[in-house]
């Protein structure tokens, strides 16, 4: 079914970084705009999330022990092709940010000290991205279904005319 985009949709946001305080600074942020918000304080907790629930977006920070953002998106990415991420840092190399990119195909790039008001719009961005995808998916699957209706038709069709040419 397509999306009605005159209806309340709210989004299930995970959150993964390894300070406490970023965690309940950016879950106050976006509660406030009525997302659902679930955290992780390390890459291996938030796999774990992500294999026992659907989040539409995963925000994470770069630098974390024993697993970084760059490799925590990219299984991320595995374990759930469908849900945007967003990687936020503050002292990511450049090489670590195409890492992220390319491993888990990173919507976009927020550094900390994050803005608000474009943290926000850059989360509902993201999510907008994400649902002309699964719309966009959703319709390829529907034109493909009636081109097979289509194509059964023109055999019947081609089928009862050549009956009747014979007759």
């Amino acid at each position: 079914m397509l999306l009605d985009r005159d209806q309340e949709i709210t989004s299930s946001i995970l959150l993964v970084d390894d300070e406490a305080s970023v965690l309940k600074s950016l879950t106050r942020l976006l509660k406030q705009k009525s997302y659902t918000v679930e955290t992780a304080q390390n890459g291996e907790a938030g796999l774990t999330m992500l294999r026992n629930k659907h989040f539409d977006l995963v925000v994470c920070d770069m630098q974390m022990p024993y697993m970084n953002g760059a490799k925590f998106l990219g299984k991320a990415k595995l374990l759930s092709p469908h849900t945007a991420q967003i990687l936020l840092t503050g002292e990511a190399t450049l090489e670590d940010t195409i890492a992220a990119i390319n491993q888990g195909q990173v919507q976009a790039y927020v550094s900390k000290p994050w803005d608000s008001d474009k943290l926000i719009r850059t989360i509902e961005l993201a999510l907008y991205a994400q649902q002309l995808e699964l719309e966009k998916k959703e319709l390829q699957q529907l034109t493909q279904k009636d081109n097979r209706k289509l194509l059964k038709l023109n055999h019947q069709l081609q089928a009862q005319l050549a009956t009747k040419n014979k007759s």
